[in-house]
C-alpha cells in the first residue's frame, strides 16, 4: 500500500503516550513487536463495524493517547460519501489509501500539537489496516443507498420513506414539533399510459419528480409512494405551511410543459394533493391515512386541488 503525507517539521516535544513500549522519545524507531501488537489492536476494532464514521472514530481512539491524534476525516475517491467533520487545525498528516492497485481516498489525521516523526511513522503503519475496512463500509453504504432509491425517478422509495417517517414521527413526539405530509397523485395518469404508452408515462414521472425537487426546501424529503403517487415529508411544518407548499407544487406542475416529452404535442397534466398534519397522538399509519383521505376527497371533488384533512373529509370517506 502506497502512502504519502504532508507534515510539519517536528519540535522537540514528546508524543503523549501511555504504553511503556513507546516511552523512549529519543528513539524514533518502532520495534516489529511493538507495531505488530498495535496493528492487532487496531485491526480488532476495525473489524466490528461497517459505518464509515464509526471506523474513523475507532482509528482515532486507538491512536489518540499514543500519538496525539484528535480527529480523523476521510475524502473518498470513488463515492459521493464524505465525512461530516471539517479539518480544524494546521497540524495535519495526510495519507493516501490504496486497496491493492485502486486508490481509495485520502485520510486526514489531525493533531492539537505538532507531531513528532515517531507519531507520523506510527500512524502510517496503523493506517495500512484501515483501507479495506473503509472500502467495505463505503460499498455497504452505497448498497444501502441503492436499496432505498427508486430506480426510475432517482428519489427515495417506499422502504426509505417508512424509515424516514418513523424517525420524523419519533422526533415530533419527543420535541413536540410540527410534522406534516403531502400525498400527491397525478390526475388521469392511467389515460396517459393508455394513450401514449408506458415509456411516455415513465418520462412524465421523471419530469414530475424534477418539479418536486425544485419546489422542495432543503429540509423537505420526497418519496415515490408507488405508481403515480408521491409523498412529501415536511418536518417542523404546520398545516398552513404544508398547504402553502402543496399549492406551490400543484401550480408548478400545472404550468409545466409536459408536452415536451411528446415532441411538442400538448399534454396538460395536473395533480391532486392531500395535506395532513400530525396530531398529538397520531402514529405513522394514522398520519398517512389522513393524507390519503384528503387526497381522494380532492379527486372525488374535481381534482387539481390541494385539500387539508378535516372532520368533514373523515365523514365523507367511503370507509366511514
Amino acid at each position: 500500500m502506497d502512502f504519502s503525507h504532508k507534515k510539519h517539521q517536528p519540535k522537540s516535544a514528546q508524543i503523549r503516550k501511555t504504553d511503556s513500549r513507546f516511552q523512549d522519545a529519543d528513539n524514533p524507531e518502532i520495534t516489529p513487536l511493538d507495531m505488530t501488537q498495535l496493528q492487532l489492536l487496531v485491526l480488532q476494532k476495525l473489524q466490528t463495524s461497517l459505518d464509515v464514521e464509526e471506523l474513523l472514530n475507532m482509528f482515532k481512539d486507538s491512536l489518540h493517547e499514543l500519538t496525539g491524534v484528535t480527529q480523523v476525516t476521510f475524502n473518498p475517491a470513488f463515492t459521493q460519501h464524505t465525512t461530516d467533520n471539517k479539518i480544524t487545525t494546521s497540524h495535519i498528516q495526510q495519507l493516501k489509501l490504496f486497496t491493492r492497485e485502486h486508490y481509495l481516498g485520502q485520510l486526514n489525521i489531525e493533531f492539537e500539537e505538532e507531531p513528532s516523526e515517531k507519531a507520523l511513522k506510527i500512524n502510517e503503519e496503523a493506517a495500512k489496516l484501515v483501507a479495506f475496512p473503509l472500502q467495505n463500509a463505503l460499498e455497504y453504504q452505497q448498497a444501502l443507498l441503492c436499496s432505498e432509491q427508486d430506480t426510475l425517478t432517482g428519489i427515495k422509495n417506499r422502504n426509505a420513506m417508512d424509515s424516514a417517517l418513523e424517525k420524523a414521527c419519533d422526533a415530533s413526539k419527543r420535541y413536540n414539533t410540527d410534522l406534516s405530509i403531502l400525498m400527491i397523485d397525478i390526475d388521469h395518469f392511467k389515460k396517459v399510459n393508455d394513450t401514449y404508452g408506458h415509456l411516455t408515462g415513465d418520462k412524465i414521472l421523471q419530469r414530475l419528480t424534477a418539479v418536486l425537487k425544485q419546489s422542495c426546501r432543503l429540509a423537505d424529503e420526497a418519496f415515490r409512494f408507488g405508481g403515480e403517487e408521491f409523498l412529501m415529508l415536511l418536518q417542523n411544518t404546520a398545516q398552513d405551511g404544508a398547504l402553502e407548499m402543496a399549492e406551490r407544487i400543484r401550480k408548478s406542475i400545472e404550468i409545466n410543459d409536459f408536452g415536451g416529452v411528446l415532441e411538442e404535442k400538448d399534454l396538460p397534466l395536473t395533480v391532486s394533493i392531500g395535506v395532513a398534519q400530525r396530531d398529538l397522538n397520531d402514529d405513522i399509519q394514522q398520519l398517512i391515512e389522513k393524507a390519503d383521505q384528503s387526497l381522494y376527497f380532492a379527486k372525488r371533488h374535481g381534482r387539481n386541488q390541494s385539500i387539508v384533512y378535516s372532520e368533514e373529509i373523515k365523514n365523507d370517506s367511503p370507509s366511514s
